[in-house]
């Protein structure tokens, strides 16, 4: 009888054991977090730099009406249409929207001339820029400095001011 009931027990558990769900499998692991994203590499990042003597600003020829209004003659001087945080030009007080008479004892009339006459000084080397600022005639002291940018944008900014 014993035996009976064993098997019974056994028998009566079967189906049982064959509605058990089986354990849930480990839920995987959390995949690891992205590498930081690069900034896209430029073309320019690649080529071999060369150092150019800088001055910081961004010129433009002065426009005919602003001649008029200041009394300069047509073709003199150039409007500082930007200035470099940081830079020579910065450091030494040129603001936005000065005008660039001279650069020591040279008359400018085109932003080429200017990048010409920078790059022809050395690093360290300290110009006077004449400089019109609200009607007002005044020499700025400038203290140039190195600049590394790429070889084929130095040569072309070289090329593009020749015209």
């Amino acid at each position: 009888m014993k035996t009976k009931t064993i098997i019974l027990i056994v028998v009566s558990l079967i189906p049982l054991t064959a509605f058990s769900q089986p354990q849930p499998p480990q839920p995987p692991n959390p995949p690891n977090p992205p590498n930081a994203p690069q900034p896209p590499r430029d073309r320019e990042d690649r080529r071999p730099k060369v150092p150019v003597t800088f001055l910081g600003v961004d010129t433009s020829e002065v426009p005919s009406v602003l001649c008029d209004q200041l009394g300069l003659p047509k073709g003199f001087g150039l409007v500082v249409d930007y200035v470099v945080p940081d830079g020579p030009a910065a450091a030494a007080g040129v603001q936005q929207n000065d005008v660039l008479k001279m650069l020591n004892d040279q008359i400018l009339t085109d932003p080429g001339q200017l990048s010409k006459l920078i790059r022809s000084y050395s690093e360290g080397t300290n110009v006077t820029l004449t400089v019109l600022r609200k009607g007002q005639e005044q020499k700025i002291t400038v203290k140039l400095a190195k600049k590394e940018v790429p070889r084929r944008r130095a040569w072309m900014d070289d090329m593009r001011h020749m015209n």
